[in-house]
């Protein structure tokens, strides 16, 4: 999980800058992180709550 957090925080920031919303599936995808559509809700919010 923890090599998943700088990317997300990436495509984030990235999509708040537009200033757009954006999905899991988009961040998966632009990211190239396949392994994000395997997390579950609960993991996906652990790792929002990532520093």
């Amino acid at each position: 999980m923890e090599n998943f957090a700088l990317p997300v925080r990436g495509a984030l920031k990235k999509a708040a800058r537009e200033p757009r919303t954006t999905t899991w599936p988009e961040i998966q995808q632009k990211t190239g992180l396949h392994q994000l559509g395997r997390l579950d809700h609960q993991d996906k919010v652990e790792l929002l709550h990532r520093r």
